[in-house]
């Protein structure tokens, strides 16, 4: 589904900003609002911070897209097409997506073992684990 298709399904109106938000997003995979206003800026040179954070918010509460809230970094932004989990470097603040599908039971176990209270179904995993990446670790060394 493309980024017009996906704001009209979510009744957002198609604007020029909204497409370059999500095309920035993509584009990083992960990204601040700083880095989303300067590139938006450098397409859109009237757009203003305001018209990003209010954009940024719709299409978060609309589902297109999800916030990141990871220790000691800014906030970052990436597209909500599907389940996974974060690593981050601990020492330069690399951020990989970890997939697995919603539906996978080993993923759900690994992560959460026995400790569901009876009954309780899950819907979804937001897990973000931290640590030091091959880079990071092979300077240690």
């Amino acid at each position: 589904m493309n980024f017009s298709e996906q704001l009209k399904q979510s009744g957002l109106k198609i604007t020029p900003q909204r497409l370059a938000i999500l095309g920035v997003i993509k584009k990083r995979g992960h990204a601040t609002i700083d880095e989303i206003y300067e590139d938006v800026l450098a397409i859109y040179s009237s757009v203003s911070l305001a018209t990003i954070y209010k954009n940024l918010l719709a299409m978060c509460e609309a589902g297109i897209l999800k916030e990141l809230k990871i220790n000691l970094q800014k906030q970052r932004y990436e597209l909500n097409e599907s389940e996974h989990a974060h690593i981050v470097c601990l020492d330069c603040g690399k951020l990989e997506d970890v997939d697995f599908a919603s539906e996978d039971t080993l993923a759900q176990q690994t992560l959460l073992g026995d400790r569901l209270p009876k009954g309780f179904a899950v819907s979804h995993i937001c897990a973000t684990f931290y640590g030091k990446c091959e880079s990071c670790s092979k300077e240690e060394r």
